[in-house]
C-alpha cells in the first residue's frame, strides 16, 4: 500500500507500508530516516512488543451510566424507536427557515441499520455555531435524551447509497458530517462507495471505532480503494494520515490516496 509519507512535508504518495504476521512495516522511497519511521509507528500504538501487533486498541466500554442512574442506550432499541422519530421531529422544526436539514441534523446509523445517536447543529446570536450530542437513556423503564456523548469507542457516521454491503469497493473518509454528506450527494450515483466520518475532530481519530468497518468484510466487500478527504490545514492532514494506518490494519486493500487541497484557501473543507 502506498501513502503520503508521515514523518516528512509528503505531497504526492513516497511512503509503501506492508504487513508481516500483523506487524506494520512503514518504508519511504524519498529517503526518512528507518528510526523516525519506526518511532511513528510506535507513538501512534502499533508494534508493541508486550502486546499482539495491530492497531491501538479501545476497550469496549461498558453501557455509560450516569451519576443519576440512568444508562445509556446505544444502539437505540427497537421498542424505543417512536423516541427517535419525536426528538428528529423536534430538531427539523428547529432548522432555520430555508436550511438544509443536510447542514444541521446528522443522525448515526450503523452498517447493521441500527441507529446510535444523533449530533444537531445550534446556530448562535454572535454567529458561532454548537454541535451537541444527543444520546438516548434508560432507568426503571423511564426514557430520556441527554447531550451526552457516547463512550468510546465512538461510533462512526456512515452515508451510502450501496444496494447491499458486499457491493461496496471504496472507501472515502472525510472529516466531519456536513462534509461527508456532501461528499456522499456528490458521488450518490456511485453507489459502491461507502463515505464516513469519525465524531470530536482531528485530535480525536483514536476514540472512533474503526473496527465497525468490519461488518465489509464480512458481507464479502472487497475494499480496493480508500481515498481520504482532508481538511486544508496541518492538523487536519495529520488526521488522516492518522487514519490511513489504522485503515491499513484493517483492510489488505492495495491503494490509499490523500487529496493534496494546498492549491485551495487555508482551513478549507
Amino acid at each position: 500500500v502506498t501513502c503520503c509519507c508521515p514523518v516528512h512535508n509528503d505531497k504526492s504518495p513516497s511512503a509503501y507500508v506492508y504487513l508481516n504476521k500483523g506487524w506494520i512495516n512503514l518504508g519511504c522511497s524519498s529517503g526518512c530516516d528507518k528510526s523516525d519511521l519506526r518511532r511513528h509507528i510506535s507513538d501512534l500504538g502499533y508494534n508493541k512488543k508486550k502486546s499482539k501487533p495491530g492497531p491501538r486498541s479501545v476497550k469496549k466500554a461498558p453501557r455509560k451510566k450516569d451519576s443519576d442512574g440512568y444508562k445509556m442506550l446505544m444502539p437505540v432499541p427497537k421498542k424505543y424507536m417512536d423516541h427517535w422519530r419525536t426528538l428528529m421531529n423536534k430538531l427539523h422544526s428547529d432548522i432555520p427557515h430555508n436550511a438544509s436539514p443536510n447542514n444541521y441534523i446528522f443522525p448515526y446509523l450503523d452498517l447493521s441499520n441500527k441507529y446510535h445517536m444523533i449530533i444537531a447543529r445550534k446556530d448562535r446570536p454572535d454567529g458561532g455555531k454548537d454541535f451537541l450530542p444527543y444520546t438516548l437513556w434508560e432507568k426503571d423503564g423511564h426514557v430520556i435524551w441527554k447531550n451526552k456523548g457516547p463512550s468510546q469507542p465512538k461510533p462512526l457516521y456512515i452515508k451510502t447509497f450501496a444496494d447491499n454491503l458486499k457491493s461496496i469497493d471504496i472507501v472515502h473518509i472525510y472529516e466531519g458530517e456536513k462534509t461527508t454528506n456532501a461528499g456522499a450527494n456528490i458521488f450518490r450515483e456511485s453507489k459502491n462507495i461507502l463515505h464516513v466520518t469519525w465524531q470530536g475532530g482531528s485530535q480525536n481519530t483514536h476514540t472512533a471505532n474503526w473496527k465497525e468497518l468490519l461488518i465489509l468484510k464480512d458481507a464479502g466487500a472487497n475494499i480496493e480503494t480508500i481515498v481520504l478527504f482532508p481538511d486544508n490545514d496541518a492538523p487536519g492532514y495529520d488526521a488522516m494520515k492518522s487514519i490511513s494506518f489504522l485503515l491499513v490494519s484493517l483492510f489488505e486493500t492495495g491503494e490509499i490516496r490523500q487529496l493534496d487541497l494546498t492549491a485551495f484557501p487555508d482551513k478549507r473543507d
